[in-house]
Formats: structure tokens, C-alpha cells, sequence
């Protein structure tokens, strides 16, 4: 009994004191507290909130000037075949041609596929010592001379003809654009060594030679299964670059480029869209969604030229200015008119550094090492062309209006 009469005296004496002044002043300071972290709280999500809508660009108004999803076939009237030899100054080893075998629309699909040259080529021309290839002679070299239009067996020196034909197509004689968007859904080929691209070139190069006047990469990756994680050069990897400079020595494009990765489910294992969005303010590159962007270029407000300090370069012979008359030298030369190009080289510098490469850079003639390790790169290129090839599935561009 003595100890119930206890409880209740301290549960009485709890009531009283809660009834108190103090108890009063703390609870009324608790809900102070409480009420300003919820409204701190509160202000945090509608800053959040202001500040993406605020930065929310206004959506560029944009006209298509292109659409093909290849369901007519192949499109002569938009697509123009690039016919050459020489590599295209990368050091790749395909001859690019405009044969069905290497550019081909199938249900709905382009495929531009490599393939060796002796399957397409008379063996016996092939495998003779001094034969010599002019393109040129044919009328449909797009190229200017040997370097690019003609090539030849000269076993004694290690020369020989280009022993990969591949195809590359744009859209230079049709469609170009200054500022817009680029959409291109694709999937990626499967074998060793090989370098699809999806990229931009200008149309009149009014700056100069490459990479004076620019060149914009929207997808490049190769056809090699990953080494390991993040491997660059597999089909693990997408990449997407911006090339500019006074010459090609001073490229930036290294400082410009960005790459997407992927653990499974490769980029030769199903289609995506590859994406350039592009204004006088900035570049961007992504795949399939936005939240995935590759590659973005927020164009200075100072002129190329002093943002990329090429002015601070010391090196003979001197390089100038190419952009110093240009009405955007802030975003020139990426002011002008670019046309797509889709191609599947193979070989190049693209791979240079990869240690497992079966030529050498040292080498006079690479695409003769090349070839000589047949057995080690070819069982990889799968037999069905359209494994082996970039599937294109559509292709659209859009002008700023």
C-alpha cells in the first residue's frame, strides 16, 4: 500500500509540474524548434525545385530537315559514298567503297559492314607483287591524289593494297546544319579492331584544314569485347569528342571528350540513340536520355582562341589565329554548317596504346602487320554480316529555326 501511495504522489507531482510556468516555456520553444526545421525544411525543397526550373533552358524552336528510317532502301539522293584509300589521315586499314557488300539496307535497316579486301577482289591481283591500284583512273576517287586514290603491292618493302574494304556515307551533298540536333539510333558492330563512328564535319571548312574548322564526334567505339572495367576501346564504351585548333598539333579535342560505360548489355548488343543537341551557347552529347550525357561544351564568353591559350603556345612554325575574323570567335568554328558522316573503319590510331594491338605504329606499313595476323583478330568478326556491321535504325537532324 505504501508503495502505490508513492507512485501516485510522483505521478501527481509530474501532472503539477507539467502544468507549471517552465514546462509551459520548454514545450513552447520544443514546437519553435520543430516548426522552424520544418519550414527550413520546407525552403530547402522549394529551392531545389526553383533552381531546375530556373535552369531550364528555353527550348530551341527547331525545324526536321531530315528523316530516314530506311524503310525505301537505300537513299542515293541523301547518302553519298566516300571512295578512298589512304586511310583518311587516322591510319585505318579499310579501303572505303560503294559496293552492296559494305553499305546495304536490309528490313528496314542500314548495315555498313568490312570486309577483307581478297573476298572482293580477284585473289590473284590480290596476291601479285607490283600491281598498283588507281582509283582515280576509275572516275570515282572522292580524294585527292596517291595518298588517297591509289595503293599497290610491294612485297620487298612490306607494302600492300588495303587489305579491309568498308564503306563510309554522308550527307555533305544533301543535308547540313548550323545549330540544332542530331538524332541516330544504332547498334554497335562486333570484332576486334573495329572503329564505327557517328560524327560531323564542316561543310566548307572556311577556317582552314582540320581541326581548324572543327569536327564533332557524336559516337565513337570499337568492336572489341571488354579487357576490364572502363575499357575505353570495346564495346563496353561509347565516346563522344569536340576537335578544334589552330593545327592539328594543337587539337583540344582531348580536353573535350567524355565517354559512357557499361557493365552489361554492350553498345553491340542493342539499338540507342546517339544525340547532339547544339545552339550558339553550347554542345551536348548523350545517349538516350539526358540524364545520360556523354559530352557537354558550354562555349566561353571569351574567344576560342584566349580559352583555349593557344596564344601561349611556343612552337615552329608558329601557329595564328584562324577564328580572328570570325562574327562568334567565342564558339567558332563551331558556328558554321556540319554534315553527318556514318562509317565503320577498322584499325588506326584510334587503338594507339592498346598493348594488345597485332600491328605496330612503328611499322612503315601497320596494315601489312595487320593482315600477317589474320588468325589473330578474324575468328572474332562474326560470319553474319550484320553482326559484324553498324545497324542503323534511323537518322534524323533538325535545323535551328
Amino acid at each position: 500500500m505504501e508503495k502505490k501511495t508513492a507512485a501516485s504522489a510522483a505521478a501527481q507531482a509530474r501532472l503539477a509540474w507539467l502544468d507549471s510556468k517552465e514546462a509551459k516555456r520548454i514545450n513552447k520553444k520544443n514546437k519553435r524548434v520543430v516548426l522552424i526545421g520544418v519550414l527550413m525544411g520546407v525552403a530547402a525543397m522549394v529551392a531545389v525545385v526553383l533552381d531546375g526550373v530556373l535552369r531550364v533552358e528555353k527550348q530551341d524552336k527547331l525545324c526536321l530537315v531530315l528523316d530516314d528510317d530506311f524503310s525505301n532502301g537505300f537513299n542515293k539522293t541523301t547518302w553519298s559514298h566516300e571512295i578512298q584509300s589512304g586511310g583518311y589521315g587516322v591510319g585505318s586499314f579499310d579501303w572505303t567503297t560503294d559496293s552492296e557488300k559494305n553499305a546495304y539496307v536490309e528490313d528496314g535497316k542500314l548495315y555498313i559492314v568490312p570486309t577483307l579486301t581478297v573476298e572482293n577482289f580477284w585473289p590473284p591481283y590480290f596476291n601479285m607483287d607490283g600491281i598498283k591500284l588507281d582509283l582515280a583512273a576509275g572516275g570515282n576517287c572522292t580524294g585527292d591524289g596517291d595518298t588517297n586514290c591509289a595503293m599497290m603491292n610491294n612485297f620487298a618493302e612490306g607494302q600492300m593494297i588495303q587489305p579491309i574494304q568498308s564503306a563510309r556515307i554522308t550527307t555533305k551533298k544533301s543535308h547540313s546544319i548550323r545549330y540544332g540536333k542530331v538524332e541516330v539510333r544504332a547498334r554497335m558492330p562486333t570484332g576486334n579492331w573495329l572503329w564505327p563512328a557517328i560524327w560531323m564535319m564542316p561543310r566548307d571548312s572556311v577556317y582552314g584544314i582540320w581541326p581548324a574548322s572543327g569536327e564533332i564526334d557524336l559516337m565513337e567505339s570499337s568492336g572489341n569485347m571488354p579487357r576490364q572495367r572502363q575499357d575505353e576501346r570495346s564495346v563496353g564504351a561509347v565516346q563522344s569528342s569536340y576537335h578544334f585548333g589552330p593545327d592539328w598539333r594543337t587539337n583540344a579535342g582531348d580536353h573535350h571528350t567524355g565517354y559512357q560505360f557499361r557493365w552489361r548489355d554492350y553498345f553491340n548488343q542493342g539499338y540507342h540513340n546517339y544525340v547532339l543537341e547544339w545552339n550558339e551557347k553550347r554542345m551536348r552529347v548523350y545517349v538516350d536520355d539526358p540524364r545520360n550525357t556523354m559530352n557537354t561544351f558550354e562555349f566561353p564568353k571569351e574567344p576560342m582562341w584566349d580559352y583555349g591559350k593557344f596564344g601561349e603556345i611556343q612552337i615552329e612554325p608558329p601557329i595564328h589565329n584562324p577564328w580572328i575574323r570570325s562574327e562568334n570567335p567565342n564558339h567558332a568554328p563551331f558556328d558554321q554548317d556540319f554534315y553527318l558522316i556514318l562509317n565503320v573503319a577498322v584499325g588506326g590510331k584510334y587503338f594507339q596504346g592498346a598493348g594488345d594491338a597485332p600491328w605496330t605504329t612503328e611499322s612503315a606499313y601497320p596494315a601489312t602487320t595487320f593482315w600477317n595476323n589474320i588468325k589473330k583478330w578474324y575468328p572474332t568478326w562474326p560470319t553474319d554480316p550484320r553482326e559484324r556491321g553498324m545497324a542503323v535504325d534511323r537518322v534524323r537532324m533538325w535545323q535551328k529555326c
